[in-house]
């Protein structure tokens, strides 16, 4: 790391053969993080990083093989057989990957161009008969902040997002949905979303529902 200037700079690699997620964890907990998953699988690498410290431009490569993830608070471990991400200074992809919970399963692919100035997202994720607990707890897995958030339910998706990432309004939906008897707890809500049906549209940046059923609180 270099000081000097308005900003300062770094040029780092990252290189791991195999290492062992649960020793990286170990790691993380030794800095004061709480990671709050118990965590297995192995994690190759080589990676650099080079920049200002606020604007780093990676390049390599990353694999993680036979990733499991556990929480005392699932009926379920997370998994996924693996996960590739290839890094360039313009992009970050995943090329396609499955992630498995129960009898959930998810399969997706990304690609971020530009992230280092306004970030442009090309991203798809489908599931079909999904528990709608299990797709949270695979979000979770995968970083996702849900504190609070709760539910259940069947759901089947089908979602492709393509647009600038720091503006939501811009993002380019397409896709559809179907929600099965979900109940969905959120901290905004003093009641939960109950739906008992409904055929969801993704258009350009708007969600519509059709043919729904839904309230806030028990249906009666």
């Amino acid at each position: 790391v270099a000081y000097g200037g308005d900003e300062s700079t770094a040029k780092l690699r990252l290189v791991s053969k195999q290492s062992p997620l649960v020793d990286l964890r170990k790691l993380v907990a030794l800095s004061g993080a709480n990671p709050g998953y118990e965590t297995k699988g192995v994690l190759t690498a080589d990676v650099t990083a080079e920049g200002p410290l606020s604007k780093l431009a990676f390049a390599g490569s990353a694999a993680i093989r036979g990733l499991e993830v556990k929480s005392k608070e699932w009926k379920t471990a997370v998994r996924s057989p693996g996960v590739e991400i290839a890094l360039t200074p313009k992009s970050l992809s995943a090329s396609p990957f499955t992630v498995e919970a129960g009898g959930t399963r998810l399969t997706g692919a990304f690609q971020l161009d530009d992230y280092l100035e306004r970030g442009r997202l090309n991203a798809e994720l489908r599931a079909a008969g999904a528990d709608l607990a299990e797709l949270i707890h695979m979000a979770q897995a995968f970083g996702v902040s849900s504190e609070g958030v709760s539910g259940e339910g069947n759901v089947t998706v089908d979602l492709k997002v393509r647009g600038p990432v720091k503006n939501a309004d811009a993002l380019d939906l397409s896709g559809t949905a179907a929600l099965t008897g979900v109940t969905l707890r959120v901290p905004a809500l003093v009641k939960p979303l109950q739906v008992a049906k409904a055929n969801v549209m993704f258009r350009e940046n708007s969600v519509v529902m059709e043919n729904a059923s839904a309230s806030i609180g028990p249906l009666s």
